[in-house]
């Protein structure tokens, strides 16, 4: 999967920040989206 435009890389705060605003949550941290991937795998 390819990273946002204007990004080289995937980072855990990227998907953090995006299901913020999408109102999913109302605050995440990096670590936590890490942890949750780990998880799924």
């Amino acid at each position: 999967m390819t990273p946002p435009g204007g990004r080289e890389s995937w980072t855990m705060q990227l998907p953090a920040d995006e299901v913020v605003e999408l109102r999913v949550v109302p605050g995440v941290c990096g670590q936590t989206v890490r942890r949750c991937l780990e998880k799924a795998n």
